[in-house]
């Protein structure tokens, strides 16, 4: 006979009260339930939430930046915790009065931030509402990577940037004439695919997912201020 730990699970409220459950802790970056309670904070986002999250995006290159404010125990504090883990958001320091610090966070996109939060929200929403919320099936793929997680940090900064590129486009391919156990372990996971004329190119799916998860790795490592 075997005990299973249980996982604990963490109630937060979205904009309009509704409470969604996630299995994971804000810190918890190695754990392979992580990124999809990630994906599905931006699912669960109240339409208020969402519509300030895309009008900040749209006004990314323009001469206006907007701040963001978030309490504890929500669902749009906690995304916008998780977006500083993978380098997107950072908090602003004493941009609050007295008065309501520790009630409040206040965070802005950092330049990293600027060029793939956009991406991130697309992604992401196409993926939950195409499997209407449901992380199953990303959380069982999430398991299977993470046995990679310690070949990925060993990875030089470059190398994960260079993949990093090329997960970020389904359109993307490399001519590789014997394919690396990696390349072939990355197939069997359904994040590449082979073509006839021994082009890889990642898949569908993972455009979706693997870009993010290496730059939660990146910014774990401080590499990607340059980028």
């Amino acid at each position: 006979m075997f005990f299973r730990k249980k996982r604990k699970s963490r109630a937060l409220m979205n904009g309009t009260g509704d409470e969604i459950t996630i299995r994971t802790e804000t810190d918890d970056i190695r754990s392979p339930m992580w990124w999809p309670d990630t994906s599905f904070l931006l699912h669960a986002l109240s339409e208020g939430d969402a519509s300030a999250l895309m009008a900040a995006i749209n006004m990314i290159g323009s001469d206006q930046e907007m701040v963001f404010a978030s309490g504890q125990n929500t669902v749009s504090g906690e995304l916008y915790a998780r977006l500083e883990h993978l380098g997107y958001m950072a908090m602003e320091e004493d941009a609050l009065p007295e008065d309501v610090q520790g009630l409040l966070v206040m965070r802005r996109f950092t330049d990293y931030g600027k060029k793939h939060v956009s991406d991130f929200t697309i992604a992401q929403k196409m993926q939950m509402e195409e499997c209407g919320g449901d992380r199953s099936s990303l959380e069982t793929f999430c398991e299977k990577f993470a046995d990679l997680d310690d070949h990925h940090r060993g990875l030089p900064p470059e190398t994960l940037h260079g993949f990093r590129y090329f997960f970020s486009d389904p359109r993307h391919a490399v001519e590789v004439q014997n394919p690396s156990n990696l390349y072939e372990l990355y197939r069997i996971l359904g994040i590449v695919d082979y073509t006839d004329t021994g082009l890889i190119h990642p898949t569908r799916f993972g455009a979706l997912n693997v870009p993010f998860l290496f730059d939660l790795i990146l910014h774990s490592r401080g590499a990607i201020a340059r980028h």
